[in-house]
């Protein structure tokens, strides 16, 4: 490239004489025409086509640089090198949106730059996938997986904005972390409770949502009771003793009591209940003196709450024994002969 000289030497013969002339001439690098052609318009994964050809010829050029420029920031986005005249060069760099792109084949050693503008690209956002399973439905312990994915490529979307709306039209907001996963606890009444999750979308993702449907079951009871011994017209405390799983402390709910499988009342014919505080329940009850000396089966029952299933008891022995009776007798003295005898007795429950 550049100029260059040629020289000319003619020898002469019997006729001629010899002669020789210099010339100089300059050669210059060869017109090109660039085109392209967006082939992807997925934001992140945005693909362009970019043929060179000889401007006077149409032939391929084989060989050289080309970029891709943001007309709008002018910063070139993305590079390659072309072979056998065209290639295709893909960008993670555009997020959804309209661009004008410009792109540039530079100059090499044979040919000189030439480039074209893509106006007007509109650059889609990437679909996305949310799904929700649960991980454990106990109540007071609710915990659901949330995962938001690229539905194209599967890939897993960390730092995604999650909306999470309750029955009672409450929110939870949390986002994945950095493997595109997040695993929530939330606070949910026992029974069937309806999830509508939500991933926001971003300047590359679409939003997306999913409902989730879970049954929260309440944990589970148990009720002891100790057997007892009483008499017929005691008044006895009867104490039940409630705990959840793994042995926690219950509160809330009532326990009734039964005694042969009657449930025990008072004398207005209300049943009695015990409240359940810090894991134990209790009534007084007055055994009617109708009741015979012998053994009862009593059993007592929680009705559970809101965090709690209901329970019985197995069944315990109440044994009522013979109350105790204590007789005394005096009479008067020295009585005389057709006197009178006056004789008292006393009968107590001792």
């Amino acid at each position: 490239m550049g100029t260059n000289k040629v020289t000319v030497t003619y020898n002469g013969n019997k006729y001629y004489n010899n002669n020789t002339k210099t010339t100089s001439f300059k050669v210059i690098k060869r017109e090109t025409t660039t085109k392209a052609t967006v082939t992807n318009k997925m934001a992140a994964n945005t693909t362009i086509n970019i043929a060179v050809q000889d401007r006077s010829t149409g032939q391929a050029v084989n060989s050289g640089n080309v970029e891709v420029i943001n007309a709008i920031t002018n910063k070139v986005i993305a590079k390659g090198t072309l072979k056998s005249g065209s290639i295709n060069i893909t960008t993670d760099t555009l997020t959804g949106g309209t661009y004008n792109l410009t792109i540039k084949f530079k100059e090499n050693t044979y040919y000189k730059e030439s480039q074209c503008k893509l106006n007007n690209q509109k650059i889609e956002k990437r679909t996305t996938k949310t799904t929700v399973t649960t991980i454990n439905d106990i109540i007071n312990n609710i915990k659901v997986k949330i995962t938001v994915t690229d539905q194209i490529t599967g890939k897993k979307i960390a730092g995604a904005p999650i909306t999470i709306k309750l029955p009672d039209g409450k929110t939870v907001k949390t986002k994945t972390n950095n493997a595109g996963e997040v695993t929530q606890t939330l606070t949910l009444p026992a029974g069937k409770n309806t999830l509508n999750i939500e991933y926001t979308g971003s300047n590359t993702y679409k939003a997306s949502t999913a409902t989730h449907t879970l049954n929260v079951r309440k944990l589970a009871s148990k009720v002891t009771l100790t057997k007892q011994t009483a008499a017929v017209g005691d008044t006895i405390t009867l104490t039940a003793e409630v705990k959840g799983t793994g042995g926690l402390t219950v509160n809330g709910g009532k326990v009734i009591f039964k005694l042969n499988g009657i449930t025990l009342k008072d004398s207005k014919n209300r049943t009695l209940y015990g409240r359940v505080i810090n894991g134990r329940a209790s009534i007084n009850y007055t055994i009617p003196v109708g009741y015979q000396a012998k053994s009862y089966n009593l059993k007592a029952s929680y009705e559970g709450n809101k965090y709690y299933n209901s329970n019985t008891t197995g069944t315990v022995q109440l044994t009522l024994k013979q109350r105790r009776a204590t007789i005394t007798v005096t009479s008067n003295d020295n009585i005389k002969v057709n006197g009178k005898l006056n004789i008292k007795i006393t009968l107590k429950d001792s």
